[in-house]
């Protein structure tokens, strides 16, 4: 079964990586990416509602890379764990940004944004062609002498007037405030056409998100209007609109109206998109060893299928001693590999190894029983391959430490005498050697001096 809906924003919500790397692979593996892109869109969403944003550029180059990705015919695990993460460090800059400001109640919104909608305020002959998609023309008044513009047209062109006015300016702030503040009146815009509606039915309703999205796209896609035409920024209006109604249903819209609302933000492109050094790092880190996380988490499953299957010809209590020894191997196979503790992506820092002693008692009863029994025959091969399985991750392991050792000596040491027990012949023979390494006393000290870096370094990125 795969991971609930609602499961993998709450661990990007909760800055629990592991978890969120956890469930990202879940997701693919159990081919439920399309809930997997929804909490994606919707968290993109709620990075787009933070205020003043100084972080649009990135944004935006994140939002592209989910867009691609929902548009890909074939997917990258790895691209996704990297989509997740982004998400994750990008909201972390917001929460920093939401603790320092105010949020704006609609009274506050009004009286920042009021001016830019003067009463009077109507669109040029030029305007009105550039928004014809979205303006209804209830009376026309060119062919009757005793018609007149609706009310509506009236307070339409008020606000195409007042939108245009800043989006000529590159006014990011009060574009922003007058999407949130159209937005939080709830008014009504039946629109005259399907575009840029889902479909009919709310083109009708006229939710007024609608209109302001045609009036951005009637904007910033018009090649012959006033307004300098740039194919950058409508790409960027572009790849906001889409994710809003990708996978779209009614309830979708205030989850996802951080879209809308950033908009100006990304906009902004004298921004850089650049990630700070211990953001790359951990992106970095994540490039590197996505694709042998995945194996893993792949090889993981594979074994807990192979369990389930002998799970179901054993006893109770094997049901559950297989299912929790199941719940520690996926922790470690993904938090081992955290790229939020970059060490940790080098050091699994357990205490002891497993023991298969009894696994290995096992194997002899089954053996036993083989000519007579053909269940029990399988049990054995499939247990027999999970047990190759496990000493595989145990020689990773010892990989991994081999090459740390490289850049931070006596990292072998420290970490592997602090275990009792090893599996394979060499990691036996490494614990033996580390012991009576440590009879030395300058050793134990250049030992102490390795942990003291080791703690530093978790204190300077992690602390």
């Amino acid at each position: 079964m795969g991971p609930k809906r609602g499961e993998l924003y709450n661990a990007m919500l909760n800055g629990s990586s592991s978890d969120a790397l956890i469930l990202t692979c879940m997701h693919l593996h159990e081919n439920t990416t399309v809930i997997m892109e929804e909490e994606w869109i919707n968290f993109s969403a709620l990075i787009g509602k933070t205020p003043e944003f100084p972080y649009g550029s990135l944004w935006n180059q994140i939002n592209k890379s989910i867009l691609d990705f929902i548009d890909a015919e074939e997917v990258d695990a790895k691209d996704a764990m990297v989509c997740t993460i982004q998400l994750m460090l990008l909201y972390k800059r917001c929460i920093e940004i939401n603790a320092k400001s105010q949020p704006l109640t609609i009274n506050m919104l009004r009286q920042k944004v009021i001016h830019i909608f003067p009463e009077k305020a109507v669109l040029s002959a030029a305007g009105l062609i550039k928004y014809k998609d979205i303006l209804s023309v209830l009376n026309d008044i060119k062919n009757s002498e005793t018609s007149t513009e609706s009310d509506i047209s009236l307070f339409c062109q008020r606000i195409l007037a007042g939108l245009s006015k800043v989006m000529s300016e590159n006014n990011y702030d009060d574009m922003r405030n007058s999407l949130e503040y159209l937005c939080k009146k709830k008014i009504a815009i039946p629109l005259p056409t399907l575009y840029p509606c889902p479909n009919m039915e709310e083109a009708e309703r006229g939710e007024i998100i609608w209109f302001i999205w045609g009036a951005l796209m009637c904007f910033y896609g018009d090649k012959n209007g006033s307004y300098k035409y740039n194919e950058a920024t409508k790409t960027i209006v572009f790849t906001n609109y889409t994710l809003f109604v990708t996978h779209w249903k009614r309830t979708t819209n205030k989850d996802r109206i951080g879209l809308l609302w950033g908009v100006p933000y990304a906009l902004n492109t004298n921004v850089i998109p650049e990630w700070t050094y211990t953001e790359k790092v951990i992106l970095d880190k994540l490039n590197e060893t996505g694709a042998e996380m995945w194996k893993s988490f792949v090889l993981d499953q594979q074994a807990q299928h192979t369990e389930n299957e002998i799970a179901q010809n054993s006893s109770n209590k094997s049901k559950g001693k297989g299912k929790n020894k199941k719940q520690n191997i996926d922790l470690n196979i993904i938090a081992e590999n955290d790229p939020l503790d970059i060490l940790s992506s080098y050091i699994p820092r357990k205490q002891t190894y497993d023991t298969y002693d009894d696994e290995d008692e096992a194997h002899e009863k089954l053996l036993t029983n083989l000519q007579t029994n053909s269940l029990q025959r399988l049990q054995y091969n499939q247990q027999n391959e999970e047990h190759e399985n496990k000493l595989k991750s145990a020689a990773l392991y010892d990989k991994q430490l081999d090459k740390l050792e490289k850049h931070i000596p006596y990292v072998k040491t420290l970490y592997l005498d602090k275990s009792n027990k090893f599996t394979t012949s060499e990691g036996s023979t490494n614990s033996k050697k580390n012991k009576n390494k440590q009879q030395n006393t300058d050793l134990t000290d250049k030992i102490a001096k390795t942990e003291s870096l080791i703690r530093s370094f978790d204190s300077k990125y992690f602390g």
